[in-house]
């Protein structure tokens, strides 16, 4: 079994691998994918206000700050991106929701 690091290791994967555990454990909020319900009781304890829709459809309407945007509800997980965008929409930093 090869070494972590190791000559076969690509250039751009050994550029990673010096990164201390705490430092791991700081980003690990941006690098793991969010359910979408976990999403959501996040944005409400953020102080947003989450509204299911009427008509059955999967995406819920999220208000804050006087501003409205859509917040997916699928069963898949949500990526960190979409994330961050839709708390960019709301005018909230990203780690006081993630």
């Amino acid at each position: 079994m090869k070494k972590a690091g190791g000559r076969g290791t690509p250039p751009a994967a050994r550029a990673f691998l010096p990164v201390s555990f705490l430092d791991i454990r700081t980003l690990l909020p941006y690098l793991v994918p969010v359910k979408s319900k976990q999403f959501i009781q996040r944005l409400r304890a953020a102080g947003a206000q989450v509204v299911k829709p009427e008509s059955g459809g999967s995406h819920y309407m999220a208000y804050l700050n006087g501003r409205k945007a859509p917040v997916m509800h699928h069963s898949a997980d949500l990526s960190n991106d979409y994330c961050k965008r839709v708390c960019k929409q709301r005018g909230l930093e990203p780690k006081e929701v993630l």
